[in-house]
């Protein structure tokens, strides 16, 4: 992957969150990571990891996080940053997501349920990074991402840096880019249905 200072403005973004609740105790000490991966994809496709974070903690450490990252990224780029809420299966998950749509009320958010494996879901973007058309910003957090990314799927190794990244991937390819209002003027009226 290629290092850039920046991404482009006009872009697509989500920051895609793959949650955990466990804090690190005597009996947990290396529990999982929550993660959320800002990726935008920019008009000319090319996709671009813009922001990691990670951290562990309890739930209510983990609410205040996303909340906290959603008012800097909308600080940063306004509502045009989709927040996406990885959706475990059963009614617990689907129960856990719903609570996060209140908790993050003023933003965009989405709720995408999982239901391929892993290995599956990852597919899509490492084809893309293997095709040289994902670039990463210069940060701090660069190195812990990558190493993970290079590990999976080692079995016993973390993989909550992939969990987000394949969905923030597959949720920015899965979602309809939106007409240019230019475009859309010269085709007349009716013609969008």
């Amino acid at each position: 992957m290629q290092f850039v200072d920046a991404a482009p403005r006009a872009a697509r973004r989500i920051r895609y969150w793959d949650r955990a609740a466990t804090e690190v105790t005597k009996d947990s000490p290396d529990p999982d990571w929550t993660v959320g991966v800002l990726m935008a994809i920019a008009e000319d496709g090319l996709i671009y990891i813009e922001d990691v974070v990670r951290f562990r903690g309890g739930p209510m450490t983990v609410e205040q996080m996303i909340l906290a990252t959603a008012e800097m990224d909308h600080q940063t780029y306004g509502l045009n940053v989709t927040i996406g809420i990885e959706q475990d299966p059963g009614s617990a998950g689907k129960s856990d997501a719903a609570n996060y749509v209140r908790l993050l009320s003023r933003f965009n958010t989405r709720v995408f349920p999982v239901s391929k494996a892993k290995v599956v879901r990852f597919g899509p973007f490492s084809a893309q990074a293997e095709g040289k058309n994902v670039r990463i910003k210069r940060a701090d957090w660069n190195e812990a991402y990558l190493r993970t990314l290079e590990k999976f799927p080692t079995p016993g190794v973390h993989d909550d840096d992939v969990d987000a990244t394949s969905g923030a991937y597959n949720a920015l390819k899965d979602t309809p880019q939106p007409k240019p209002r230019a475009a859309a003027a010269q085709l007349g009226p009716g013609s969008l249905d």
